[in-house]
Order: C-alpha cells, then sequence, then structure tokens
C-alpha cells in the first residue's frame, strides 16, 4: 500500500482540447494524451516504485506552474489528463476516488509543471 502524503512534480499535461481525437471509429484519447500517461507512470515509478493502487477516499492539491508563454490557460482544462494518468501509474485504482480538489494558478515556469499532492481524506 502506499504511504500518504505522496508529492510529485509532473510536466504540465496536454488540454482536454488535444486530449481527445475524432476517428472514423469514434474517439479516441489522442497520441499527445498516450504520451503523457506514459511519462507520468515513468515519473511515478521512479518516485514511488511499483505498488498496490490505495483504496480509498483521496484529496489532491494541485499547484499549476503554467508554461512561460503568453497563452491563457483555463485551469480545469489540465485535470482530465492529470487524474487520468495518475490512475494509469496505478496511484489509485480510480479517479472517482478523488473527493477533494484543491488548484492553485502559480507563476509561470519553463515548460510547465504540476506540484500534486495527494493525502487520505475521511476515515
Amino acid at each position: 500500500m502506499m504511504r500518504y502524503p505522496m508529492n510529485f512534480t509532473l510536466p504540465w499535461p496536454p488540454s482536454v482540447n488535444r486530449y481527445w481525437q475524432r476517428t472514423a471509429m469514434g474517439m479516441r484519447q489522442s497520441d499527445a494524451a498516450k504520451a503523457y500517461h506514459l511519462e507520468v507512470l515513468c515519473l511515478v515509478r521512479a518516485a514511488r516504485g511499483c505498488v498496490e493502487p490505495v483504496d480509498g477516499s483521496i484529496a489532491a492539491r494541485v499547484l499549476a506552474y503554467p508554461p512561460n508563454d503568453k497563452r491563457k490557460r483555463d485551469l480545469d482544462n489540465i485535470l482530465k489528463a492529470l487524474f487520468d494518468a495518475l490512475q494509469h501509474a496505478g496511484v489509485y485504482k480510480d479517479d472517482n476516488q478523488v473527493v477533494y480538489l484543491s488548484v492553485e494558478r502559480c507563476e509561470p515556469r519553463g515548460n510547465g509543471e504540476l506540484e500534486v499532492e495527494l493525502t487520505t481524506w475521511g476515515g
């Protein structure tokens, strides 16, 4: 079982606008989404090793440092990719376990990054 709190510094994710791709067969995750999942998986395993996903409710605090450019970004557009990637990396079984979420926009930083802290929530 993973120990809490868990802290990760992760790259800036693709926005929800680039997360999905329309194909003749319907919607699927884009190559950008798949690449982000793989990158987060590697970073989580490097930090925590290969462990069982946690059960129970989770509180998440996200400090979002957007890329240092002139583009406007909506904070809510980064959350789908982030929580799906953490699920894919085996941090938890399902992102619906996140029952409390705090997101703060911080000053731009390089190519952008997210500082994520996960803790248990409730009893």
